[in-house]
């Protein structure tokens, strides 16, 4: 991934909501106190959903990425349609190349929670990473963002990259303007 790629979105294990880390080329040290404590308890108590994704956040932000999948994975073998757990460990395979999977998770988000735009603004970025990059799709994945959550940030920083992309190529054939759909699924109300 090119070193002035942008971070992709996760969320925050004890607010539940967007996080835009401020920077994946800068890694958090670890909490080494913290650290103990959380993987003391889900050792206790294999059930113990919140320290597993606590965890993986924390590997994240410091740039453990194979820690986070590890402790993500445990909540996804336990609860399959975690969202938290399945944006963030998108997030960290993303972050170390792996990106068909971190594909599939995030299109899992996108059935479980097709409100929420968090999932198809990391897909854009995805699908731009890729070599070459899947333009009409990253432009699509971006329309949606726009579409669920017009005056967010993420809104914003889509229509931006959008423009930049257009200007590079200097057409926009491969702009499909709001052509991507989620798979069908009810609304839960998520935050978009």
């Amino acid at each position: 991934m090119p070193s002035n790629h942008p971070v992709v979105q996760t969320t925050d294990a004890a607010t539940a909501l967007p996080t835009d880390f401020a920077s994946m080329d800068e890694a958090v040290p670890v909490d080494a106190d913290r650290e103990a404590e959380l993987k003391k308890a889900a050792e206790a108590d294999p059930s113990d959903l919140e320290s597993r994704q606590e965890l993986g956040v924390m590997y994240l932000q410091a740039a453990l990425y194979q820690d986070s999948i590890t402790y993500l994975q445990q909540i996804l073998d336990q609860d399959p349609d975690n969202a938290d757990a399945l944006l963030t460990i998108g997030v960290a395979e993303y972050q170390s190349n792996q990106y068909d999977l971190a594909e599939t998770h995030w299109k899992s988000v996108t059935e479980l929670l097709p409100d929420v735009a968090e999932p198809w603004y990391n897909l854009g970025f995805l699908y731009m990473a890729q070599e070459p990059p899947k333009v009409a799709q990253a432009m699509q994945a971006w329309d949606k963002v726009i579409e669920l959550a017009p005056s967010s940030e993420m809104a914003e920083t889509a229509r931006s990259h959008q423009a930049r992309v257009l200007g590079e190529t200097g057409t926009d054939d491969a702009h499909s303007s709001s052509a991507a759909t989620p798979a069908a699924g009810p609304s839960t109300g998520g935050k978009g």
